[in-house]
């Protein structure tokens, strides 16, 4: 990265988000700060952290937001030494899953740059994320109702995809069988 991430006014508990008053702040690497509220949440970027996304990239929420449904994913493809191996090879699945699905360019944008030459260090960090993994089931989208959250899963190794309620929201990013075994569906 040959540019200085500028000092930026990073969000802030109760600053107002695409998705309401932030409740949670947490800066996650030089310009990238993950923001959460009563309902939904996302990252948000600097302006010189947005200018080094390798791709033109239209936020669902406008500006330097990122929503926590699929637009992050945008943002740990682009910068994949800054997250778990996990997380990346979870963002690749949904770009390209996305791109498959959506009639928004934007997702067509990402996974061009993803499967070009640009995208070959992400790649790899996916393919060393999904390692050991295999039987492992991958949190998704998930919203929230009167029942608590309903949680869509994805085992990493075949795909196979479940729906499960949640009394809270889910503390871990994967799970194992006997986890979700003990949840019940959605």
């Amino acid at each position: 990265m040959k540019k200085t991430l500028e000092a930026w006014s990073k969000p802030r508990r109760g600053m107002d988000t695409p998705w309401g008053h932030a409740e949670t702040c947490e800066l996650l690497a030089d310009g990238i700060a993950s923001v959460t509220t009563a309902g939904h949440g996302g990252f948000h970027l600097s302006s010189v952290r947005a200018s080094l996304m390798p791709f033109d990239f239209r936020t669902f929420a406008g500006g330097d937001w990122y929503e926590e449904d699929e637009d992050v994913c945008a943002v740990i493809v682009a910068f994949p030494d800054l997250f778990s191996g996990q997380q990346v090879a979870s963002a690749v699945k949904q770009v390209r899953a996305t791109a498959n699905h959506s009639p928004e360019q934007r997702w067509a944008a990402v996974r061009a740059w993803l499967e070009s030459a640009g995208g070959a260090e992400t790649r790899g960090y996916a393919d060393n994320g999904q390692d050991g993994h295999a039987d492992l089931w991958r949190q998704g989208s998930m919203f929230r109702s009167s029942k608590g959250w309903t949680v869509h899963f994805t085992r990493v190794g075949d795909g196979a995809r479940e729906v499960r309620l949640m009394a809270d929201y889910p503390a871990q990013a994967m799970y194992s069988d006997a986890e979700l075994a003990s949840m019940p569906r959605g």
